[in-house]
C-alpha cells in the first residue's frame, strides 16, 4: 500500500514538472529595455527622393543630376530607377558622394532602365546630395521630360519623388565664342556672322539637326533658308577653332 502511494506521488511530480517545462519552452522571450525608445519607421508621401534638375550645368561634361532625400525617418537604404531619352542623353554612371553607402548601380538594356540600390550601417544624410546620376548630353538642350518612369524607395518601401525643374533648359548664350544672328525672330532667312570661318548646325527643340549637313561659312558669313522650317524656336550652334557657342533662333512665318 505504501509503495503504491509513493509511485502515485512520483508520477504526480513528473506530471507537474512536465507541465511547467512545456509552459516555459513556449513562452515568448521578453525584450529588455524601453520599447517606446525605438522609433518605428513609416515611409509615406512625406518621404521623398529628390532629383534636382536645377543644379545641372549644361556646359560641363558629363551632365550630373544630384539625388538627395527628404524624410523624418531614419534612412539606411536608398534605391531608385529611371528611364531616359536616348536621343538626348547617354548614360554614363552614378557617382556615390558619401563615405558610408554601399551602392550598386547599373543600366539594364533589357528594359532600358538605370537602377541604383544601396544600404548603410549608419543613417543617411537628408537634404544633401548623396549621389550624382551622370549622362553625356547629345543635344544642346535638356528638359525634365528627358527623364521619365522614375521610381524610388527608402528602407525598401516605395516613397514619393520630387523633381526640382531646371531654370535654364539650354546651353548658356554667354559663351566665350561670339557670333551675330539676325534678324531674330526671322521669317524667310537668317544671317550668321562670325569673326572667322565656322561650322554651323541648327537643332530643333527635340535636339535633332534640321539640315542634312553642317553649313560652312564663306567670308565669315552664312545664310540660312528658313522657309522649310516650321514656326518655333531653334538652336544655332557655331563651332570654330576658338570653341562653340549656341544661340536661340525664333522662326515666325
Amino acid at each position: 500500500m505504501v509503495n503504491s502511494l509513493k509511485i502515485k506521488l512520483v508520477l504526480l511530480c513528473l506530471m507537474v514538472s512536465s507541465s511547467i517545462y512545456s509552459q516555459n519552452s513556449t513562452k515568448t522571450p521578453s525584450i529588455k529595455g524601453n520599447i517606446n525608445s525605438a522609433k518605428i519607421s513609416t515611409i509615406d508621401s512625406g518621404d521623398s527622393v529628390v532629383f534636382d534638375l536645377s543644379q545641372i550645368n549644361l556646359s560641363s561634361s558629363p551632365l550630373e543630376v544630384p539625388v538627395s532625400i527628404i524624410s523624418d525617418d531614419t534612412i539606411y537604404a536608398l534605391d531608385f530607377s529611371l528611364k531616359y531619352d536616348h536621343n538626348a542623353l547617354e548614360y554614363d554612371t552614378i557617382l556615390d558622394l558619401t563615405t558610408y553607402l554601399m551602392p550598386l548601380s547599373y543600366y539594364n538594356s533589357n528594359d532600358s532602365t538605370v537602377r541604383f540600390t544601396s544600404s548603410s550601417f549608419q543613417p543617411c544624410d537628408t537634404l544633401t546630395p548623396l549621389a550624382l546620376v551622370r549622362f553625356n548630353l547629345l543635344t544642346p538642350t535638356f528638359t525634365n521630360t528627358d527623364l521619365y518612369s522614375l521610381k524610388a524607395y527608402l528602407n525598401g518601401n516605395q516613397c514619393s519623388i520630387k523633381i526640382i525643374l531646371p531654370t535654364i533648359l539650354s546651353v548658356s548664350e554667354n559663351s566665350a565664342q561670339k557670333f551675330n544672328l539676325f534678324p531674330n525672330p526671322a521669317n524667310e532667312k537668317a544671317i550668321i556672322e562670325g569673326s572667322e570661318e565656322f561650322q554651323l548646325i541648327v537643332f530643333n527643340q527635340m535636339g535633332f539637326s534640321v539640315f542634312s549637313d553642317s553649313i560652312y561659312s564663306q567670308n565669315n558669313l552664312a545664310t540660312l533658308n528658313l522657309e522649310p522650317l516650321k514656326s518655333g524656336m531653334y538652336f544655332v550652334e557655331v563651332k570654330n577653332k576658338k570653341g562653340t557657342s549656341i544661340k536661340k533662333l525664333f522662326v515666325c512665318h
